[in-house]
């Protein structure tokens, strides 16, 4: 049941970026939302806000990492 609802959830979230891939590319996703300035603001705000997800989750990673008493670094293997 859990795995049938983050296959639907990803199936959701998936099949309009595949489309938009599709008709657009890779690429003419990006050149599409750096047409004007309100498209650059929301490319802007999309990468603010997964670099702060980025870099919360990885401090998480360490804070639990060295809790039972491991050291966490990234050459180690932390990702």
């Amino acid at each position: 049941m859990e795995i049938a609802l983050l296959v639907l959830a990803l199936a959701a979230v998936g099949a309009p970026s595949a489309l938009a891939v599709a008709d657009h590319g890779f690429v003419g996703i990006f050149a599409h939302g750096l047409q004007n300035t309100a498209g650059t603001e929301v490319l802007a705000d999309l990468v603010i806000a997964l670099v702060l997800a980025l870099v919360l989750v990885m401090a998480w990673m360490v804070v639990d990492a060295r809790r039972p008493g491991r050291t966490a670094s990234l050459a180690a293997g932390a990702l």
